[in-house]
């Protein structure tokens, strides 16, 4: 095709086909994504696998729990916490392989059912998450 227009013949008889004639569409298979962008394609693969969905609670449990720690104003080095669950989530089995990372990240030694700390909630993929937290010193 030149300066947008094709030349084909079928039958003996000559056609042309311009711009006008062609309409170009894209489709992704299931759990794809298809993004037409000016300098290309993106395709992104859109399923959620366990271990992405376990990642993604992790990174929200931290996200959580550092701002609790700002709202306490504690310094992540020097004040650690324990973390006392009073929601009926298994919150070990949520965070899954990444617990002890979490554990680091937040400056956490336990995570335990415990009955004393400062309550705090917040949700997370629907899971309503109700703690205690309680201060190391």
């Amino acid at each position: 095709m030149t300066k947008g227009k094709f030349k084909t013949k079928i039958d003996k008889k000559e056609y042309e086909i311009t711009k006008e004639h062609v309409q170009f569409q894209q489709n992704a298979i299931e759990s794809y994504g298809v993004k037409l962008l000016s300098y290309g394609t993106l395709i992104i693969n859109t399923k959620l696998s366990e271990d992405l969905l376990t990642e993604g609670f992790s990174r929200e449990f931290v996200r959580n729990i550092q701002n609790i720690r700002k709202k306490l104003n504690l310094s992540r080095f020097k004040e650690k916490i324990i973390i006392n669950v009073k929601s009926e989530i298994d919150l070990e089995n949520q965070l899954g392989n990444y617990v002890e990372t979490v554990k680091d990240e937040i400056g956490c030694t336990e995570i335990g059912r415990g009955k004393s700390g400062k309550p705090f909630s917040f949700k997370i993929q629907n899971h309503d998450i109700d703690l205690l937290i309680e201060v190391q010193e």
